[in-house]
């Protein structure tokens, strides 16, 4: 299974700079900040702007502090479990030295299962 990757953006960026490189890299949630990082992701971003929030605001104002995080030996499985437990849908992945690996999201992760689940059950 393929990470997305940790896609980032400078701490001083706003909201429409987020939403600018979300959809210019095509993902759904960015690192903003050097490590130790934020994370913001779309639901973030709809959140801020529903709320009333200019997009000249900064992101780093509505990004999570504390993202949940696995390890890059974390069974799917349990990481699954743990977006479902937080009600969440990305999850950082750090590597064994403590960088960060990329971004679980829980498209990744379902596109994952069900690629699996539609595996021949045994080979040509």
């Amino acid at each position: 299974m393929s990470l997305d990757p940790p896609t980032r953006l400078p701490v001083d960026a706003t909201i429409r700079e987020a939403a600018t490189e979300m959809e210019r890299a095509d993902t759904s949630s960015l690192m903003i900040g050097d490590p130790p990082s934020r994370i913001v992701t779309e639901r973030d971003l709809v959140r801020g702007l529903a709320a009333g929030l200019p997009v000249d605001y900064p992101v780093d104002r509505i990004a999570s502090p504390h993202p949940l995080w696995v390890t890059t030996s974390t069974r799917l499985v349990e990481a699954l479990n743990l977006m479902a437990t937080h009600r969440v849908r990305h999850l950082v992945v750090i590597r064994p030295t403590g960088e960060v690996a990329g971004i679980l999201s829980l498209k990744t992760a379902s596109e994952a299962v069900v690629s699996r689940l539609c595996s021949p059950v045994a080979g040509p």
